[in-house]
């Protein structure tokens, strides 16, 4: 199974997400999730397509984080 090999920060963007209406009621983060690429194709993307393999390693990571603020 493959793990996180690369970590690549991006300037901070400016999504269309709500999660800021979330936030506003309770304390949490938002953090995006990409397949491998030279590009990010985010998932809202219409040309967007699913590595399996980087779906494995977005679970572990929010289970991680569950795990640590649980």
């Amino acid at each position: 199974m493959n793990e996180v090999k690369v970590v690549i920060e991006t300037p901070p963007i400016s999504g269309s997400e709500d999660f800021a209406y979330y936030l506003g009621k309770i304390p949490g983060s938002m953090f995006y999730w990409s397949k491998a690429s030279g590009d990010p194709v985010y998932p809202h993307h219409p040309t967007f397509t699913a590595n399996e393999d980087s779906l494995i390693i977005a679970a572990k990571a929010m289970a991680a984080v569950a795990e640590y603020f649980g």
